[in-house]
Order: C-alpha cells, then structure tokens, then sequence
C-alpha cells in the first residue's frame, strides 16, 4: 500500500490528543523529557501514545522501511495540517 495512504490511515486513527503529543516529541528533537513538560503531560503518558502510534504503523507497514516512511510522513503531516486535526 501506499505511504502517503498507510501514514493517513494512522493518523486518522491516532486522534487529535496523539496527535498533539507525537508534535510535541517532533517540536523537542526527539527529547521525551522536554516533550511531555512542554505537552503537559507525564513521560508514563507521552510513552503510551508513541507506543500507540509505534504499534499502529507496525501493523501497517509490510518492512521496517515502510515503517520509517510512514512514521516520517506521518510527521511531515501532522506539521503540513496543524490544527486541522
């Protein structure tokens, strides 16, 4: 299947609160730490979300490529869309 169409498909399930949050890590380079303070949320919570999204592209993805994709435009997406979500 299609990147563009697998990364649309997690997003459309994730949910704006997620959603919020996988920003949120993208916004902090990365740093779990930074992004649940700057979320507002604790790093237990911000680790449920990405383990959500981790779980959800896994049974998307055919190869660990197609994860990467995914997860990359998912991210890409989320930043092109704002608060359209």
């Amino acid at each position: 299947m299609e990147i563009a169409i697998l990364a649309d498909s997690v997003l459309a399930r994730i949910g704006k609160d997620r959603a919020d949050l996988v920003r949120a890590v993208q916004d902090a380079d990365g740093d779990l730490a930074r992004a649940a303070a700057s979320a507002g949320v604790s790093r237990a919570r911000l680790a449920e979300a990405l383990d959500y999204v981790m779980a959800l592209i896994a049974d998307y993805a055919e190869t660990s490529d197609d994860a990467i994709a995914v997860y990359r435009r998912l991210t890409e997406s989320l930043f092109l869309n704002g608060e359209d979500l």
